[in-house]
């Protein structure tokens, strides 16, 4: 086999390369970018066909790796979260190697002196260094001769850097020295670009937490914060997705806590950045999602039981701890690691079978589980502390949302109830304060209507016992004529005849209301009857100039009652129109037989006046003992206001009904003063007494 040894002179040029590594670092350059400018000049240098710059993550198992070949740039920017993440410097047989020198130099991989170390996973570790996925359409096969160099910085291995051939090749002893010379400041920019990606990761962290701490400041929507801690985690990172899921406890105070409350404890997706993914197929979904709550690509609104998932499980019951799948040995929390699935269900959104890197924070609040923070990634990857770090400052913030959200919704639930309490007790003392007013207005209305009768009374009571006492007196004179002593004697009787009929007005007018008073009900003629009644008014209305018309069929006419009741219905209800009837109008009486719903025979009175008509606001009262309508005693109109109580009594006495309506009359009436000349044209108002009185 031939070994090919093209001569080259790469120490003026390597002085070149270090010097710009040197003045590299000084300047404000990205790291990355240095280096990757560096693997593609150390490649056109040495006439590699490739290069690979590999740095170690401190206290982590994984590799960042800058890879150059011929065929143009591969990975220029490192990914911490590539699939192979095995550290090829803790290799035993690469350990072994770089343990008797600094260089390692392979001339041909199929050589036999190279065949006792060249593992399968050592051969898998250098077919990932020679992949070229997308970058060229040459690819290029498995390199076949190898010169690497490890970087050292403070005694302790950083990196590694080799240039790797497509053939096999004897590597000079410049190529050793240069790669050599180079190790040192190498290694020092490695561990800058270290310490610059874990500065910029740091303040990434740290503006994710801020923006949290002020949306649960300001009170944000739980569906507001979720979303942005999500989407946040993920974009920071460079995750597939993350989940926010809820625990619904059957006791909503989450009183208990412990192996037996799980039976009852569900785990609700409360939110999932992106907000959509792709699902299990449908048949796999059936039995846990309803068709009506699944929304189409998302797992929003899905739920499983706590006890179908192992590591919800754990963390349920250490709160304390992290899962991380595949585990992070280094990291300064406490990590559990679940050797199975994550979830055993392949409908939950946490089986292994589709992301195979979980990372479980629980939301918790004073030991108590609320939920967890789930984040997800769709390749096997190594979990950093820093990252664990971050993740727990995210879930104590979701947490601390939550808890205030709950907290506003109670306190919300508290001030709506008591509000609702407070109206009611306001309302409550508004009716009771309206009816204290009413009472006290109805006190006033009483009080009122006592003065009032008691000044009718003593009006009523007062007038025929002054009039009798003057009488007395003057038929006290000796000398007084017989003509005088006459008049006197008839004053004295009718002043007492009146005084006796306000007594038995009252006296009636209890026994109707005690139920003591006695009727003889027997036949009487309605026609002779109310026409003996009509006669005796005819003087009264034709003195004040008032037509009084009586209409009642002249047919035989007949009711089973008695005979004083109805008389004396009639005569105060024909007394209080003489009082109340307008100068010049008209009083109408009208008798009617008629049938009631049930056929049953009933006599029909109507008495209907023109005058001043009843105020709206007294009519509901007008039946009321001692109750006059407004203005009527300044009017000096003579009456005691027993008289439609009476009347009313009486009626219902004789198991009748009474009603009464005052409307004003559609044309002006026109009055005459005493000398039978026109007056003053009135708006009179009709008022209406309807009796009904069963005929049998």
């Amino acid at each position: 086999m031939n070994i090919t040894s093209v001569p080259h002179t790469p120490i003026v040029t390597a002085s070149e390369l270090l010097k710009q590594l040197t003045q590299g670092l000084l300047s404000d350059h990205h790291p990355h970018d240095l280096l990757s400018r560096f693997a593609q000049a150390l490649g056109s240098l040495v006439a590699a066909d490739a290069v690979a710059l590999i740095q170690t993550i401190p206290g982590q198992s994984g590799l960042q790796t800058i890879y150059w070949h011929n065929q143009g740039i591969h990975n220029p920017y490192p990914d911490y979260r590539s699939p192979f993440s095995l550290n090829i410097l803790d290799h035993p047989a690469i350990a072994t190697l770089f343990a008797k020198s600094n260089v390692l130099a392979i001339q041909d991989f199929t050589a036999k002196a190279s065949q006792h170390w060249l593992t399968g996973d050592i051969l898998e570790w250098l077919s990932v260094l020679s992949d070229n996925p997308g970058q060229s359409t040459t690819p290029w096969i498995q390199p076949r001769s190898l010169l690497a160099v490890v970087t050292r910085l403070d005694h302790c291995v950083n990196g590694i850097f080799a240039v790797m051939r497509s053939q096999p090749y004897q590597w000079m002893e410049a190529d050793v020295q240069l790669l050599n010379d180079l190790a040192e400041p190498l290694a020092i920019a490695m561990s800058h670009a270290q310490f610059q990606q874990q500065v910029r990761q740091q303040r990434r962290y740290q503006g994710v937490i801020g923006q949290l701490v002020t949306a649960v400041r300001h009170t944000e929507t739980l569906e507001h914060i979720f979303e942005q801690a999500l989407s946040e985690v993920v974009s920071t990172l460079q995750v597939s997705r993350g989940f926010i899921l809820l625990l619904k406890y059957a006791d909503p105070a989450y009183q208990r806590q412990s192996r037996s409350a799980m039976a009852s404890v569900r785990v609700s997706v409360a939110h999932q950045w992106p907000q959509t993914c792709e699902l299990p197929q449908p048949e796999a979904l059936a039995i846990a999602l309803d068709s009506e709550d699944r929304h189409a690509g998302t797992w929003i609104n899905h739920s499983f039981a706590l006890s179908d998932c192992p590591s919800c499980q754990h963390l349920y019951l250490h709160p304390q701890d992290i899962l991380a799948i595949p585990s992070s040995l280094a990291s300064s929390l406490s990590t559990a690691r679940i050797e199975n699935d994550a979830c055993s269900l392949h409908t939950s959104p946490l089986a292994s079978a589709v992301m195979p890197s979980l990372v479980l924070v629980p939301l918790e609040s004073h030991g108590k589980v609320l939920g967890y923070l789930a984040i997800q990634h769709h390749q096997p990857c190594v979990w950093q502390a820093e990252e664990l770090d971050f993740l727990k400052l995210v879930a104590a913030q979701v947490g601390t949302a939550i808890i205030q959200s709950h907290t506003l919704q109670q306190v919300q639930s508290l001030v709506e109830e008591r509000t609702a309490q407070l109206k009611h007790s306001l309302d409550v003392q508004a009716k009771l304060y309206a009816k204290t007013r009413q009472q006290i207005e109805q006190l006033q209305q009483l009080n009122q209507l006592k003065d009032e009768f008691l000044s009718t009374m003593s009006h009523e009571l007062r007038t025929p016992l002054t009039s009798m006492t003057l009488a007395i007196r003057m038929l006290r004179q000796a000398s007084l004529p017989e003509e005088r002593r006459q008049k006197y004697l008839d004053i004295l009787e009718e002043q007492c005849a009146q005084e006796t009929s306000l007594i038995n007005d009252l006296l009636a007018l209890q026994k109707i209301e005690t139920g003591s008073a006695s009727s003889y009900r027997h036949k009487i003629d309605v026609y002779s009857m109310i026409r003996g009644i009509a006669q005796s008014f005819d003087d009264d209305f034709a003195s004040r100039d008032i037509r009084f018309a009586v209409d009642i069929p002249k047919q035989v006419l007949s009711i089973r009652t008695d005979t004083d009741s109805l008389q004396r219905i009639l005569t105060e209800l024909l007394t209080n129109a003489k009082k109340y009837a307008a100068v010049g109008t008209d009083v109408h009486l009208q008798v009617a037989s008629e049938r009631s719903p049930a056929g049953l025979p009933l006599l029909r009175i109507t008495l209907c006046n023109a005058g001043e008509g009843i105020d709206a606001e007294d009519m509901p009262y007008i039946f009321d003992k001692f109750r006059r309508g407004r203005g009527i005693t300044q009017k000096a109109i003579p009456g005691t206001g027993l008289g439609l109580a009476l009347v009313k009594g009486l009626v219902e006495h004789l198991n009748g009904t009474i009603e009464v309506s005052s409307q004003p009359m559609p044309a002006p009436v026109r009055t005459v003063d005493g000398d039978g000349l026109p007056a003053e044209t009135h708006t009179h108002w009709e008022t209406c007494f309807v009796l009904t009185f069963p005929q049998s």
